[in-house]
């Protein structure tokens, strides 16, 4: 069964094997792709689907990809046509599954034609012989290239019709490929590793402002940055190393957007420099440099001792909190008693696991006592209210 798009200059025809229109509006996306595959093809006449004018219309469009201008253009078209002429309750050009449910409400953008279906020729034959074609040139390309090309690296580019391979270890890495490698040849080493570097930057001391010291400029180096979260094989490793600096630098200047905005804009001077771009499986560690650049007053820090601090600062954090929560929670159970926990509370279940049976019955002996001491305390007599007896 047929089915058309109403439009004031041209009528898209889109087969369809079922009875019934999806309940969705038309993606014209979907529209372009398959006019344009038609066009390519050389089945516009043979399936009379589109004049000739019209299909050097869409290709156009689908060549320059204004994908909101021709949407915006069949908008103002169907404002003038399709809303014209068929916006309207009950249009007995639809199915009667639409008339009668009304998933396209008052827009009928969508009639029944009188032509038969037929494969041959449709846009599910045409579609199947596009992806038929694109097949074939993926073999056809990887042989050319004697096997050294890799799924994951590869695209179809549609307006050349040409396979293309942009190879970036950087990918390989961070999707932490193993085994054999189709690009390189041979299996990747065992051996994991990482791609280290070194920053360097200068900054303005903006805490010195009013002091003798004001417009004092500061030089850092932070050694052994790492590439990637995770270890890589060293193959790998050494190949990003030598390839992907451009992304390193890229890395570096996404981390310090706001030094570098107020530097550029603001007068607040920041640069930094990319420095010791190496492959190694373990940090390794320059003491005579290092020596040597606090001599000239560089501040050294590595990025490993950085991620050691700041991981026990957060232990320590976090400690502390646990603390202050159990000495919260005892408290509670000394002025009320473990029984006045709800059976299934949080803090019921904090005592249970944090405290223990033996340190709750002791909060709870001590609660005992509490209460007692409260009773026997002797009551003070006023005598104002002796006079109210």
């Amino acid at each position: 069964m047929f089915y058309a798009f109403c439009h004031n200059w041209s009528i898209v025809l889109c087969e369809t094997k079922s009875k019934l229109f999806p309940a969705r509006i038309p993606n014209y996306q979907a529209i372009f792709r398959k006019v344009w595959i038609l066009y390519k093809f050389g089945f516009v006449e043979k399936s009379k689907l589109l004049d000739f004018s019209t299909v050097l219309v869409f290709w156009s469009l689908v060549r320059n990809s204004v994908v909101l201008a021709v949407y915006l253009l069949f908008s103002v078209a169907c404002f003038f046509t399709v809303h014209e002429h068929y916006e309207k309750k009950e249009c007995k050009l639809k199915h009667e599954y639409l008339q009668e449910h009304g998933v396209l409400r008052y827009d009928c953008e969508v009639h029944m034609t009188e032509e038969e279906y037929c494969y041959e020729g449709s846009v599910e034959h045409i579609l199947k012989l596009h992806d038929d074609e694109i097949r074939r040139q993926e073999v056809s390309f990887g042989l050319q290239k004697k096997g050294r090309v890799c799924r994951e690296h590869m695209r179809f580019n549609r307006d050349t019709l040409e396979w293309e391979m942009n190879y970036d270890p950087y990918d390989c890495g961070r999707n932490r490929c193993v085994g054999m490698c189709p690009v390189l040849g041979h299996e990747l080493d065992k051996k994991r590793g990482n791609v280290f570097y070194d920053v360097k930057i200068s900054y303005l001391r903006n805490d010195l402002s009013g002091t003798l010291f004001e417009g004092q400029v500061d030089t850092r180096i932070i050694k052994g940055k790492k590439l990637f979260d995770h270890p890589v094989s060293m193959d790998i490793c050494k190949i990003c190393a030598r390839l992907c600096q451009d992304r390193i630098k890229e890395k570096v200047r996404n981390h310090y957007f706001t030094e570098l905005f107020f530097s550029e804009y603001h007068g607040r001077y920041f640069s930094f420099e990319i420095q010791n771009v190496r492959a190694e499986c373990r940090e390794s560690r320059d003491l005579m440099q290092d020596l040597e650049d606090i001599r000239n007053g560089i501040q050294i820090v590595h990025a490993s001792d950085m991620e050691k601090r700041d991981s026990e600062n957060k232990r320590e954090r976090w400690w502390q909190s646990r603390e202050s929560a159990v000495r919260r929670l005892e408290k509670k159970l000394l002025e009320n008693g473990y029984e006045s926990l709800e059976e299934y509370s949080t803090d019921r279940r904090h005592a249970d696991k944090w405290l223990g049976p033996e340190r709750i019955a002791e909060l709870e002996q001590m609660h005992l006592l509490k209460e007692k001491e409260k009773k026997e305390q002797p009551v003070q007599l006023s005598l104002f209210d002796m006079e109210a007896l």
